[in-house]
């Protein structure tokens, strides 16, 4: 019985992300930076080819999946997008003198503001987001899907669905990187399991890993 293959790519660089601001679910676009890595990757390493592509439908993961995939169908599914962060939203990650938002930036969940999305709900919207996108694949006969998307909504799915093991922070990977992941039919049904076969993107002159793309920052 053929596997499905799931390539899941974090969108490029913005302004939040390099001045280390909490923006979650705020629709903010790529920066110039993050359009000109986007561009150098396509024409220095291979990204892989999908037979669909989906998208969180915030726009710097549309305009990310719009550069590595050019004019191919987009399909965006809502519950692919970041974590909404409620009125932490903006905030940089360097500020001092509020005690709650330095528990919050240090971990602690339960310092999280009233009107954001809690750890759980986004954690297991998350998940079913990417059940069904898998559970569509295998009754539609596709094997192959891009889904391009947010560092922790990538990190929240592996660290609850593949093998090797890892925390989410972990799962981390760069501006415009991600990593291939293989569902067997049989067994992801019974359980939802993924094995994580492939660092993404790859140089073209080469299938192997390389550590120029290893984690960088969460964010």
């Amino acid at each position: 019985m053929r596997t499905f293959k799931i390539h899941m790519i974090r969108h490029g660089m913005t302004d939040a992300n390099r001045l280390g601001i909490f923006y979650g679910s705020t629709d903010i676009p790529l920066n110039d930076e993050g359009i000109a890595d986007l561009k150098t990757l396509t024409e220095d390493y291979s990204y892989p080819q999908a037979e669909w592509v989906f998208s969180s439908p915030l726009l710097r993961a549309f305009q990310t999946a719009r550069i590595i995939y050019g004019n191919r169908e987009i399909i965006e599914i809502e519950d692919l997008q970041e974590m909404s962060f409620g009125t932490f939203e903006g905030r940089s990650m360097h500020e001092t003198g509020d005690d709650r938002f330095s528990r919050f930036i240090a971990g602690d969940s339960s310092a999280a503001p009233d009107d954001s999305e809690s750890s759980g709900d986004f954690i297991n919207r998350c998940i079913n987001a990417f059940a069904a996108i898998v559970e569509t694949m295998m009754t539609s006969n596709v094997h192959t899907a891009a889904i391009v998307t947010h560092a922790s909504v990538i990190g929240n799915i592996l660290s609850a669905l593949a093998y090797p093991k890892a925390m989410p922070y972990e799962w981390n990977p760069s501006p415009g990187c991600g990593y291939t992941v293989i569902a067997d039919p049989t067994l992801f049904l019974r359980e939802p399991v993924l094995e994580v076969t492939a660092q993404i993107p790859q140089r073209l002159e080469s299938s192997s890993y390389d550590p120029d793309l290893d984690l960088q920052f969460y964010e």
